[in-house]
């Protein structure tokens, strides 16, 4: 009798709303639909409706219909899980100990919340203590709790992430 051994991805999905799961990555097994993660996110993230979105893996559109293991996704995978018809800026961190993503950019909803990269850049990049940092773009202190689109961000973004050295200080 053969032995089957269940093989398994791990997933983090990303959307406008949030990262499921919050930290890290969720282990599912491979033969598992990806709409069937995307129902459960979307119902963690409080998201009411996802018709007309898509899924997408570093740039390409991804059948969620299928298994993982038939979409030929393995090990770690993060998907970004938008609305088709929005707009999406380019984005990279930078802070003293390093740079996100290592190389290039990543691609995000215009409408996303501006602390969602953070958050990956910081567990990424493994930052002890980020309390009292500001995000600043293009020498201008921008919102983080804010999106890019109401922060007045468009195409690409590079974002110095780090401690506040201006003027004033802390009283």
């Amino acid at each position: 009798m053969e032995e089957h051994h269940e093989k398994f991805v791990e997933v983090r999905v990303v959307t406008t709303s949030g990262v499921y799961p919050e930290a890290g990555f969720e282990r599912v097994p491979d033969h598992e639909h990806i709409e069937k993660l995307l129902k459960k996110a979307a119902e963690r993230l409080r998201i009411p409706d996802t018709v007309g979105w898509i899924a997408m893996i570093d740039g390409r559109k991804i059948d969620i219909t299928k298994s993982f293991r038939d979409d030929g996704l393995s090990g770690h995978v993060e998907i970004v899980f938008e609305h088709q018809h929005e707009k999406s800026v380019e984005v990279r961190v930078i802070t003293t100990s390093g740079v996100y993503p290592e190389s290039g950019f990543d691609r995000v909803p215009e409408h996303q919340n501006v602390e969602v990269v953070l958050k990956k850049a910081n567990e990424k990049l493994h930052i002890a203590d980020t309390a009292g940092w500001i995000a600043v773009v293009g020498g201008r202190k921008i919102d983080i709790a804010k999106s890019y689109r109401d922060n007045a961000l468009s195409g690409r973004v590079e974002i110095d992430w780090g401690p506040d050295h201006g003027a004033g200080g802390y009283a």
